[in-house]
């Protein structure tokens, strides 16, 4: 899986601040906080990491009150998010700008994959933390858990119709 995918939802606030940045044509901190409702260390933290990430930069001609603190990057700005959010947020069934429910999403839209293989490809997630996922995604009805017969019997996830549409929604392609 591509890193770009797994940084974008390294913080829950990415998605949605490098949007915002970008509807906006930069913004500044108090205006970002306040349109997506986020609290000030948390935003302070993703754009930190959004910064070192090379997504966003200070505005070198910040300074007058009209002028925008934070801007996209050139890198920043050849991400195309608007779809990705909007399908994000259209979903009701559990927040999806989590870290790990898009990319574990992103790995089933391929094929069937068994819970050792998605712990392959997640670099950083926890068995824990992706049997939790799966369970959320499962309950969301995006994902469905087969037992196949056999000895012994074997585990795979599935998107199912809902989970292929968000998972196309949020393509890398659209990146």
């Amino acid at each position: 899986m591509p890193s770009v995918f797994l940084e974008l939802f390294r913080y829950r606030w990415c998605v949605p601040v490098l949007d915002e940045l970008r509807v906006l044509d930069g913004a500044r901190f108090v205006e970002l906080s306040r349109r997506l409702q986020v609290a000030e260390p948390v935003l302070r933290q993703t754009l930190d990491y959004l910064i070192e990430q090379g997504w966003v930069m200070r505005n070198p001609g910040y300074g007058h009150p009209l002028r925008p603190e934070y801007i996209l990057t050139p890198t920043g700005s050849g991400l195309r998010l608007g779809k990705m959010r909007k399908a994000l947020t259209a979903f009701e069934g559990m927040d999806l700008f989590a870290k790990w429910p898009v990319p574990a999403l992103h790995l089933l839209d391929a094929r069937a994959c068994r819970q050792s293989e998605l712990l392959r490809s997640l670099d950083g997630i926890t068995p824990r933390a992706l049997s939790q996922v799966l369970k959320e995604m499962q309950k969301a009805k995006l994902v469905e858990r087969i037992v196949s017969d056999g000895s012994p019997p074997s585990v795979s996830y599935w998107l199912t119709a809902e989970g292929k549409a968000v998972a196309g929604a949020v393509a890398l392609n659209q990146i």
